[in-house]
């Protein structure tokens, strides 16, 4: 039984280190309104075991028109997102240069997706 409590504990702690992550990206990537809070959905595994890539949904500032579906470049645990979907009316953009190293002021939670 404590085996089992012990491999919960240590899946939700890498559970948070991806959603840090991928919040991180997105401060990095994305250009728009100041970000305040990302929420973070699971991984979501394409074809048999992922073989046909992965992708990631987040919401910034708790605002529906600011959902994003990232792609994944690969399951590995230092994949990157390389691309995605932006919602219809989605307030930010993509760029090519990094906005902030840190997540200082923004709010990671995890998202049970929509």
């Amino acid at each position: 039984m404590e085996e089992a409590k012990e491999k919960k504990i240590k899946e939700e702690k890498e559970a948070k280190k991806e959603r840090e992550k991928i919040a991180l990206w997105c401060v990095q990537n994305l250009k728009g309104p100041e970000i305040k809070e990302i929420k973070v959905g699971k991984l979501t595994k394409y074809g048999l075991d992922g073989t046909g890539g992965a992708s990631i949904d987040v919401q910034i500032n708790n605002e529906k028109q600011n959902t994003i579906v990232l792609d994944l470049d690969g399951l590995e645990k230092n994949s990157s997102p390389t691309g995605g979907g932006f919602a219809p009316k989605c307030e930010y953009t993509f760029t090519q240069k990094s906005n902030n190293n840190t997540l200082d002021g923004v709010k990671v939670k995890e998202w049970k997706g929509h």
